[in-house]
């Protein structure tokens, strides 16, 4: 996923989705990769039930912050 990610440094929302679209630039990384996104994708606090759980960051996982109201997930 962390090379899928790298190819779009510096663009400008390659999702084309009007709104917050953290989850849907994650989702489309891990689909083109070949990886299916959890369900309810757009909102970051979903992305906590993909793949495992680490006990630390990894470069390449994936990650979720979490905030009252709402979340931002990424690529670390």
């Amino acid at each position: 996923m962390l090379s899928e990610a790298k190819r779009w440094i510096g663009s400008k929302n390659p999702t084309g989705f009007r709104g917050p679209w953290c989850g849907a630039f994650t989702a489309m990384v891990a689909s083109n990769v070949g990886i299916a996104p959890p369900k309810g994708y757009l909102q970051a606090r979903q992305w906590v039930h993909a793949g495992r759980r680490l006990d630390a960051p990894a470069v390449g996982a994936i990650a979720v912050l979490l905030r009252r109201g709402g979340g931002h997930v990424g690529i670390v």
